[in-house]
């Protein structure tokens, strides 16, 4: 029987992911309780027991620690559409790559809200979620345009790929301002549903 991922991962890689989750989980309360800007590097370094040099080895700027936890969503959700099979139209590829993503936080609500709330209060949270929701909409450019190659189509390509990433983040912005009274799963489906009807076809 084939191991899963989790056992073929090195062990030193899972440690570095666990302590990375724990730093993440333990700043996100202190951000929440005193502010981002409040809590200083050294302060969340003593709080989660690593030094100054442990935290920035893993982390590259205070930031980094809050953003890592959409990290893996875009990573999975780029995996998912290049598996999705190559009949399907692009733009219900996409909707079910993102479905990864949408899985995950639905799993866990009141962390994903905790995380939105201190990002909504911090500008240099805000500008850094949006390089890395940058990075996700090339990747998805990339993905689909590989499976419908021609210079005609990479407009289309580039277009459906920001297109999808804005649904995603205005379903999660309304997910997180009504406090998950609907679902997410819900609401990024009526957002592809909206700007499908205009990207039918293409």
């Amino acid at each position: 029987m084939p191991a899963d991922a989790s056992s073929r991962e090195p062990v030193r890689s899972r440690a570095r992911r666990a302590l990375r989750a724990e730093i993440t989980a333990q700043a996100l309360g202190l951000f929440s309780e005193r502010g981002f800007d409040a809590v200083t590097a050294d302060e969340l370094a003593e709080a989660v027991g690593v030094s100054r040099r442990t935290l920035f080895r893993l982390f590259a700027t205070k930031e980094d620690i809050v953003v890592a936890a959409f990290d893996s969503l875009g990573d999975e959700a780029v995996a998912a559409l290049r598996e999705r099979p190559a009949e399907e139209p692009p733009w219900p590829a996409l909707r079910r790559a993102l479905g990864t993503a949408v899985d995950r936080l639905e799993q866990r609500p009141a962390t994903f809200f905790e995380l939105h709330d201190v990002i909504a209060q911090t500008p240099a949270l805000r500008r850094r979620v949006l390089e890395q929701r940058d990075g996700w909409r090339a990747a998805f450019a990339v993905e689909l345009a590989a499976r419908a190659p021609g210079a005609k189509k990479k407009l289309a390509c580039e277009l459906m790929a920001a297109a999808a990433i804005v649904a995603f983040d205005v379903a999660t912005e309304i997910w997180a301002r009504s406090a998950g009274r609907r679902r997410l799963s819900t609401l990024l489906d009526e957002s592809f549903e909206r700007l499908g009807s205009g990207l039918a076809g293409q």
